[in-house]
């Protein structure tokens, strides 16, 4: 069980808090510190967990984060959780990492864009639970609309740690946004719930989440459409097949025994004629 169980949306009303004015990704090469954070940057707990490192890809410094003894959870996001300004939104977030992660931690990166709108519009969401011995190169790609021009984007990486880990660490360097992808995908990719891409705004929860035997999955459809939940594991294999049909519009229940699925993390995903919602969720039993 995670000390930290934590799902990237949830932190979503943070980021639309504020908005400061800004073309390109503040301090994205982590070469400027102030009082042990670096510039631009913010964590949300008092933690040791993000540190300045002289291990970089390139130039003097990089961003370390460590699994904190106290919380568990180590984050990191651009401008403290608030909004950057910027009216381009490119394909693609790239950046280095060097990373050694236990079994059962992940590593999760997140950048979201919006426009004169609470709710993202566009980005990109990856997990990842692979160790990197050297600098890699990654790239996040970005979900949007042709065309699609934002007002304002975020950024935030988590680093969750397994209850018996203790020494997981991420190195992050050289972040940058480009309609050019480098490297690999960073992990396995996770629906933001684009509101512009998804035509419906479903709503979904689980209940209860940790889950222990039945379950529920609750999602309201504002029209008829054919419905698939599928269940994956941190790895993104999928595990479970729950639904493959057709549903009418209104609410939606749909019952999801996890009796013969193992404790540990995992993500529902329900997609439809014109959608697709990706959530967290932890089995527990």
């Amino acid at each position: 069980m995670k000390k930290s169980l934590l799902i990237l949306p949830v932190f979503l009303s943070l980021f639309f808090a504020q908005k400061t004015n800004a073309q390109t990704i503040p301090n994205a090469d982590f070469e400027t510190w102030t009082n042990g954070v670096p510039n631009g940057w913010g964590t949300y707990f008092p933690t040791v967990a993000v540190t300045q490192s002289s291990d970089k890809q390139s130039g003097t410094y990089s961003v370390k984060m460590e699994t904190d003894p106290n919380f568990g959870v180590s984050i990191l996001s651009l401008n403290n959780g608030n909004m950057v300004a910027s009216n381009t939104c490119s394909s693609f977030l790239n950046g280095y990492i060097k990373a050694s992660l236990s079994a059962n931690d992940t590593f999760a990166a997140a950048a979201y864009f919006t426009r004169n709108s609470d709710q993202a519009e566009a980005g990109g969401e990856d997990v990842t639970s692979l160790s990197r011995s050297t600098w890699t190169p990654f790239h996040i790609t970005i979900n949007k609309l042709p065309g699609y021009i934002p007002d304002s984007f975020a950024i935030i990486f988590f680093l969750n740690p397994d209850i018996s880990s203790t020494s997981s660490y991420v190195m992050i360097d050289n972040l940058s946004f480009s309609n050019t992808a480098i490297g690999t995908e960073l992990g396995t990719q996770m629906a933001v719930g684009i509101k512009n891409v998804s035509k419906q705004n479903i709503n979904s929860s689980l209940y209860p989440n940790p889950a222990n035997g039945n379950t529920e999955i609750n999602f309201t459809l504002v029209s008829a459409s054919h419905i698939n939940i599928k269940i994956y594991d941190i790895a993104g294999r999928c595990v479970k097949s729950v639904i493959n049909e057709s549903r009418n519009s209104g609410a939606q229940k749909v019952l999801l025994n996890t009796d013969d699925i193992q404790n540990g993390i995992y993500f529902y995903t329900i997609t439809g004629d014109r959608f697709t919602e990706t959530k967290k969720f932890v089995i527990s039993k």
